[in-house]
């Protein structure tokens, strides 16, 4: 998932979905995606600090809206560097 936001210079800048964090029953997780788009999940009490595997945003159906019973509460956009003088 991308967006891209026109900078100070006119210049367009791509960013890339890179976290979700997520919140419900005070506790949080979150999913970090790749630049392969593949999907980790993290939940340090439930998985012992372990990320596991969620599939891949670009080819599976993964709801990122939720998460068991925890909604997401943040989203975060990294810039994609590769694209950054351009």
């Amino acid at each position: 998932m991308t967006l891209t936001v026109q900078d100070a210079s006119n210049k367009n800048q791509k960013y890339s979905l890179s976290d979700i964090i997520y919140f419900g029953e005070a506790h949080y997780t979150a999913r970090i995606i790749d630049q392969d788009g593949k999907v980790w999940y993290y939940d340090g009490i439930a998985d012992n600090g372990r990320f596991s595997y969620n599939g891949n945003i670009n080819t599976d159906d993964i709801q990122l809206h939720k998460r068991g019973q925890k909604q997401a509460a943040v989203a975060i956009y990294a810039l994609d560097i590769e694209n950054l003088n351009s």
